[in-house]
């Protein structure tokens, strides 16, 4: 995962713009690769830097971005006007939360907090106004990469490869 993700004619890149007074995400008209056009900015409305999005995700109109401790979610159906739809903030369910992968398939976003208390979450993302977390898996502490394919997350940490299924989410396997 990255702090730039492509859909269709538009690139999202995650970060803080020098021209805006915040942190969030930059939307990119790239219909022309050679001349890309800024048309839209997801403010997140951080009060710190340690708080700016490095990573960005997104499927059909709904973008998650994040980074240290917080998931910010926005419907980008209009690409020049993005609405913030929710924010979670993944200090509640565990210690020095950095998302270091995400990936959306909705309902759900994918998180994977690195070297943190928080481990992996799956986040229902279906009330975009309350996002929840419903299930979190403490294994692996220390995630370096995930990728997800239907129900089913591949996470690796320093040791080994992990897989979960998400069929049944009341129930993971992992």
């Amino acid at each position: 995962q990255d702090g730039v993700v492509v859909q269709g004619n538009y690139a999202y890149v995650a970060g803080r713009r020098t021209e805006h007074p915040n942190a969030g995400v930059q939307i990119l008209d790239i219909s022309d690769p050679a001349m890309p056009l800024d048309v839209g900015f997801f403010a997140t409305h951080v009060e710190s830097h340690y708080y700016v999005p490095d990573i960005v995700a997104i499927d059909g109109t709904t973008l998650c971005a994040g980074g240290v401790s917080r998931l910010f979610i926005a419907d980008v159906s209009d690409p020049a006007n993005p609405v913030e739809q929710g924010m979670i903030n993944l200090e509640d369910v565990g210690k020095f939360p950095r998302i270091q992968t995400l990936d959306v398939q909705l309902p759900y976003a994918y998180i994977a907090t690195g070297a943190s208390s928080t481990g992996f979450l799956s986040v229902n993302i279906s009330d975009q106004n309350n996002p929840e977390i419903e299930n979190r898996m403490q294994a692996p502490w220390d995630v370096q990469a995930m990728v997800t394919k239907g129900d089913t997350a591949f996470v690796s940490s320093m040791e080994r490869i992990w897989v979960y299924s998400f069929a049944d989410l009341q129930n993971p396997d992992g």
